[in-house]
């Protein structure tokens, strides 16, 4: 999961990734509606990137500009049209979708890769690579 903000006159914009999914919402900073956020969900990642992991928001002038990494390390970009009144951020209505950056971030063979997404690789091992996979159930405590 991740989240980002950013305000743009009365208005806190809010980028979040949760199951490798973004959304934007909008949240008047004043007024009867204050603080009640309304979310929009961005056209779907092109056919083959792999789950989305991080957001940034930012204010573009005209446009919130939203770019999200990928699981793979792949950044992408689209934009939402600002909230006006009383509609929303606007996400979907004239957005062409996603786009990768052109000049992509180099992927480093050193440190530790993505938290169990990745195969993990030692320097000098010569044998098979290795994954790890993290299952995580919560424990609850029920009272007898």
């Amino acid at each position: 999961m991740s989240i980002d903000t950013v305000t743009h006159g009365m208005v806190l914009y809010t980028g979040v990734v949760k199951n490798g999914t973004v959304q934007v919402g909008s949240a008047p900073l004043n007024g009867p509606n204050a603080n009640l956020t309304t979310w929009s969900t961005p056209p779907a990642l092109p056919l083959g990137a792999t789950p989305a992991c991080g957001v940034a928001v930012s204010d573009h002038g005209n446009q919130i500009s939203v770019e999200t990494i990928t699981t793979d390390g792949t950044v992408y970009r689209t934009f939402c049209d600002f909230a006006n009144g009383s509609t929303p951020v606007d996400c979907v209505t004239g957005n062409p979708g996603w786009t990768a950056i052109t000049n992509q971030p180099a992927r480093l063979q050193s440190g530790a890769p993505p938290f169990g997404t990745e195969e993990q690789q030692r320097s000098g091992d010569t044998g098979p690579t290795r994954s790890i996979k993290v299952v995580w159930e919560p424990y609850v405590r029920r009272t007898s």
